[in-house]
């Protein structure tokens, strides 16, 4: 996996080098590569999560602000869940 990206990150910089474009930080590429990969995996817990959290806004009188508020607290609530879990070591 960490070879595919950088072997990408090398042939974006040969098309950059073709171009006369200024190459990319292979590190730095890496490092935005592995944030979206983050994201992503959170993303993805969070659909798998709300559900559980429906009840809270369904049918209630929140309003757009209110719903939002409430919305972003379960959200952080299960972001710092999500790096709790992965923080742990790996169960094999």
């Amino acid at each position: 996996m960490l070879a595919d990206m950088i072997a990408e990150v090398d042939a974006r910089n040969q098309l950059r080098r073709e171009a006369g474009l200024p190459l990319l930080s292979v590190t730095a590429e890496l490092r935005r590569s592995k944030t979206h990969q983050r994201q992503d995996e959170f993303e993805a817990f969070f659909e798998k999560e709300r559900p559980k959290y429906n009840h809270l806004w369904s049918g209630r009188n929140l309003g757009w602000a209110g719903g939002f508020a409430l919305w972003t607290k379960v959200r952080q609530q299960v972001r710092a869940d999500f790096d709790a879990r992965r923080n742990l070591p790996r169960e094999e």
